[in-house]
């Protein structure tokens, strides 16, 4: 019985270039989204220093919401104007 899934030697990737998550596809470090299967790609930035959808940090959001919550200082600074 052979193999599903072959093995083949992996390309050399240059400090320009990542693997897909999903199919393993060289990618542009820059890509956001895998041109061959359509996966989004995990942010290098995942972690302590992670931002949210509108590019703000997380962690200063926190500390608002922390410190400030009931002002609602967090969901101005996150830009959500009509929650705060």
């Amino acid at each position: 019985m052979s193999d599903p899934l072959p093995t083949t030697v992996p390309a050399q990737l240059s400090a320009n270039q990542k693997y897909c998550h999903a199919c393993a596809a060289i990618l542009d470090t820059r890509a956001e989204i895998c041109p061959k299967c359509g996966v989004r790609q995990q942010s290098a930035h995942a972690g302590l220093g992670a931002t949210s959808p509108s590019g703000k940090s997380r962690v200063a959001a926190a500390l608002f919401a922390l410190l400030l919550g009931g002002l609602g200082v967090h969901k101005f600074y996150l830009g959500q104007i009509g929650m705060g």
